[in-house]
């Protein structure tokens, strides 16, 4: 297994890092973004993870300072297709992240169930307050996965139709709890709301804002203005190195 040089979403909530104190919302969606994606993949290959929550979430810093989310510890994770009813017939996850119907032993775990412990993740990630930490799991058990009880201090800087989401997929019922592909889907829109604009992107790429101060606008037609400005609009900070390939076809050739 490769080696990740970083600290779980788990230590960097509970210390309050200033990975966490720096992070904007565009930030902490990016991640919402990867985490979802890795459990969407999970679940592609049919494999459920059982034991989802943000201490099996790596932050991984990439050259030019992106944290990755990396999910790991597979230990207790198992294929949908090939896995015994008794292999996977007792909880094996962690009190508040495990999903109530497998907590009580009527289901197995699922998808589902992954889908119940990710929403949790998520709320963390994107307000910077772990749910569980201050009670005992006794305490939890019967608060939040018996009663139902759920968190509900949301930043204001999250867009609501995410927060819907997220609150569905907490849902103590699994067959209402919502898809990882609308968590997705709800994510990527949040983000396109909340992506960062071409003044701040070229902030912090001095070599891409030389090459478009270089380009001519006037030798482009109207449309040609539009379509740039509508591409241009639609970026987002990972996209440095996409722009400046598009912006190199533009260049005159010397």
């Amino acid at each position: 297994m490769k080696y990740i040089n970083g600290p779980s979403l788990a230590a960097a909530l509970a210390d309050n890092s200033t990975i966490i104190r720096n992070l904007s919302i565009q930030e902490r969606l990016q991640i919402a973004l990867g985490i979802a994606q890795g459990i969407g993949e999970l679940h592609l290959a049919q494999i459920v993870h059982r034991d989802f929550k943000p201490e099996n979430v790596l932050l991984s810093q990439s050259p030019n300072g992106i944290y990755i989310p990396k999910i790991t510890d597979f230990g207790v994770s198992f294929q949908l297709s090939v896995a015994s009813a008794t292999f996977v017939k007792d909880s094996c996850g962690t009190a508040g992240y495990d999903a109530p119907e497998v907590v009580i032993g009527n289901e197995r775990p699922s998808a589902a169930s992954d889908i119940y412990a990710l929403a949790f993740t998520l709320y963390e990630l994107l307000t910077s307050r772990r749910v569980f930490h201050s009670f005992k799991p006794a305490q939890i058990l019967w608060k939040f996965t018996m009663c139902g009880e759920r968190p509900s201090n949301w930043h204001d800087d999250t867009p609501n139709p995410l927060k819907q989401v997220i609150e569905q997929a907490w849902c103590i019922e699994a067959d209402r709890r919502a898809t990882i592909a609308q968590i997705i889907h709800s994510i990527r829109k949040a983000l396109d709301r909340n992506q960062v604009s071409c003044l701040k992107m070229l902030q912090k790429n001095n070599n891409l804002r030389n090459k478009i101060a270089s380009v001519q606008l006037e030798d482009f037609q109207e449309f040609e203005l539009f379509a740039l400005n509508e591409f241009v609009k639609r970026m987002t900070i990972d996209d440095c190195e996409a722009m400046q390939i598009f912006i190199d076809k533009l260049l005159p050739t010397s």
